[in-house]
């Protein structure tokens, strides 16, 4: 990103811990990535990716609904290949434990680390769709300058929260019996009826710039 498009965020996102209305959930997000996570905006590594090992064992604690949710991934997928999006599938944590994308497009989403295995959770990355959801336990878009770190400009996302039917939070996952699909902004979002629960499922697409998603 050149210097001046960097500093312009920057000083947006601190300018907003003192001019952005309360209960903006971006705003708010932004906030706590300074105030409690202490984190730069102008921090460029990406996230950590986990062994295999670490990811088996995130699936093995989602238990059943990570594996039956496997079919419905590839169907997903089957309908927004070929608009350039990525579907990842997270648990409770922001870590991904599930990701489909095409091998054309491969190197770009593995620079990204939307892949299995990255880790998106606020407190580590800063505003993101994945990581914001679980923190604010509400639905929500991150659209590229929305994300607190500059690395991530170029991204956008949607993911919303599931609870038990005791209240509790289990994952990011859309309604519950549903398997919803959030295109960009210039099309209708699509929706597709389910018969059994799921873990977030959330669509990422990218620019035709050069290493912009």
């Amino acid at each position: 990103m050149p210097r001046r498009g960097l500093a312009d965020h920057v000083e947006r996102v601190y300018a907003a811990l003192s001019t952005a209305p309360d209960h903006d959930l971006v705003a708010d997000s932004w906030r706590r990535c300074v105030t409690q996570y202490d984190l730069d905006p102008e921090h460029s590594q990406p996230p950590a990716v986990l062994s295999s090992a670490e990811v088996r064992e995130a699936r093995g604690r989602a238990g059943r609904i990570a594996r039956v949710s496997d079919p419905e991934l590839d169907r997903l997928y089957e309908l927004v290949a070929s608009l350039g999006y990525a579907v990842l599938m997270t648990d409770a944590g922001g870590l991904v434990i599930a990701s489909r994308f095409t091998q054309v497009d491969e190197s770009a989403w593995r620079y990204w680390r939307l892949r299995t295995g990255a880790v998106w959770n606020e407190a580590l990355e800063g505003t993101n769709g994945v990581g914001t959801c679980l923190a604010d336990q509400h639905p929500i878009t991150v659209h590229r300058d929305q994300h607190f770190r500059s690395r991530y400009l170029g991204l956008s996302c949607t993911a919303a929260p599931l609870f038990d039917a005791a209240g509790c939070h289990r994952d990011i996952e859309p309604i519950a019996g549903r398997l919803v699909c959030f295109l960009t902004p210039g099309r209708e979002h699509a929706v597709l009826a389910t018969r059994r629960d799921r873990l977030s499922i959330s669509g990422w697409f990218r620019t035709r710039d050069s290493r912009e998603v």
